[in-house]
């Protein structure tokens, strides 16, 4: 099931097709949506799911900013679901906290291996391990 991403500033519940999934602990999830260009999301923590690498990363759980203030609303969704979030809203959408707090975070950019879309942080056109440092769930 794909994020459907609103421009209302309405988050609604996501249920998942349990039938669907096998042997998979899925967290609960909420979608993403956007009230005007200044939302963006943060990333704030992660699930892996076969390996330790960018292109494991199953599940990311965000918050949501207006600007620099938190708006309350919180959720989860899979990889493909960001994904697609930030192939529909830009690079600039997304970000993630660096490792140190006295450093300022990264953009989340789309990345492809030939096998599969994932996201990886891009801090001055380098690619970074901040995802990889977000605390597991």
């Amino acid at each position: 099931m794909t994020l459907r991403l609103l421009r209302s500033a309405k988050l609604v519940p996501h249920r998942w097709n349990q039938a669907s999934v096998v042997g998979a602990n899925r967290p609960a999830r909420s979608r993403i949506e956007r009230s005007d260009m200044t939302t963006t999301v943060k990333c704030v923590a992660r699930r892996m799911a076969g390996g330790r690498g960018h292109e494991h990363i199953a599940f990311l759980w965000w918050i949501q900013l207006e600007g620099e203030n938190a708006t309350g609303k919180e959720g989860a969704c899979s990889r493909a679901e960001m994904v697609s979030y930030i192939e529909q809203y830009g690079e600039y959408s997304v970000w993630c906290p660096d490792r140190n707090p006295n450093q300022p975070g990264a953009w989340v950019h789309v990345h492809n291996n030939g096998h599969v879309k994932y996201v990886q942080t891009v801090a001055d056109r380098r690619t970074t391990d901040n995802l990889l440092a977000l605390p597991e769930r």
